[in-house]
């Protein structure tokens, strides 16, 4: 494929995720008033697992000791990110669930300096700044105070930022079908644990197969993949940006599927946090063709 349609299709995989993503936040809301929190992830989780193994058996084959312990590490914070996440989408409405999530690209740059040691730069300290601001007019209650949803999905996008950090980590050593195994095999295992330690498996309702399809196969398995493919073929900045309008997709959708409507506030809010999220990563863009 000539180079620029190859980046064309990468970019357009980038944002397919994104949408993919997005969907997500309704579909798991909705998905709540018929499974747990525990029993719905474990669900989901394995549907992703058993698409990865059937569809990439020699991935199994590439695991070794080391990578099965680095893989809990990996896992485990996808674990706690969506276990969160879903809690806090339990006290939130599914468009601030996605804007806050989506702080994730925010907070990354400060933890690559906690464990890389790289600093983050002028336009990463701004970005912070204004994501603050927009957190506090979508979440802050007017005694100054945060719901119990919000602050948890706050929460969800730092453990997201953590995840994103051992990725790059992971990924210096491992081929991409080797790393979707990991996580989300470990994902599965410690959904399960916590999931039979807190009642017995639910009856899956008719109603109920459609959302875990889509959850397990469309939101986990494919929009993964799609990040990862565009990833290959698109600069970092670039792809950040792109995945970034996940929020964007997650709040049209809650206003058109869940009926969810905002204020002029909350506007302003969402705003801000798209404003710390493209300075976040137009800034590096910028650097890159200074360079160049």
């Amino acid at each position: 494929m000539h180079p620029t349609r190859r980046t064309r299709a990468a970019k357009a995989a980038l944002l397919c995720a994104a949408m993919l993503w997005g969907g997500g936040f309704v579909v798991t809301k909705q998905t709540l008033d018929i499974l747990p929190p525990f029993w719905l992830m474990a669900y989901r989780f394995t549907l992703a697992t058993a698409a990865v193994s059937l569809l990439r058996p020699g991935a199994w084959k590439r695991l070794d000791v080391r990578a099965l312990m680095e893989g809990a590490v990996l896992g485990g914070l996808l674990f706690l990110g969506y276990l969160v996440q879903t809690f806090g989408l339990a006290g939130t409405t599914p468009g601030k669930n996605a804007f806050l999530t989506a702080m994730y690209v925010v907070w990354a740059p400060f933890l690559y300096w906690l464990t890389m040691g790289k600093r983050p730069k002028l336009d990463h300290l701004l970005a912070a700044a204004l994501a603050l601001a927009g957190l506090a007019l979508i979440s802050l209650t007017e005694r100054l105070r945060i719901g119990g949803g919000d602050a948890l999905t706050l929460l969800c996008s730092l453990l997201f930022a953590g995840h994103i950090v051992g990725l790059v980590w992971l990924q210096r050593r491992l081929d991409i079908d080797a790393v979707l195994l990991l996580q989300f095999g470990w994902a599965t295992v410690f959904f399960w644990i916590v999931a039979l330690c807190s009642s017995p498996p639910p009856p899956v309702k008719p109603e109920a197969i459609g959302a875990l399809l889509y959850l397990g196969l469309v939101s986990t398995l494919l929009a993964t993949s799609l990040q990862t493919i565009g990833q290959r073929y698109t600069p970092p900045a670039h792809a950040s940006l792109l995945l970034s309008t996940e929020a964007v997709f997650g709040c049209v959708f809650s206003a058109i599927f869940w009926g969810e409507r905002f204020s002029a506030r909350t506007l302003y809010g969402f705003a801000c946090v798209l404003g710390a999220v493209l300075i976040s990563e137009i800034g590096p863009i910028g650097r890159a063709r200074a360079r160049s």
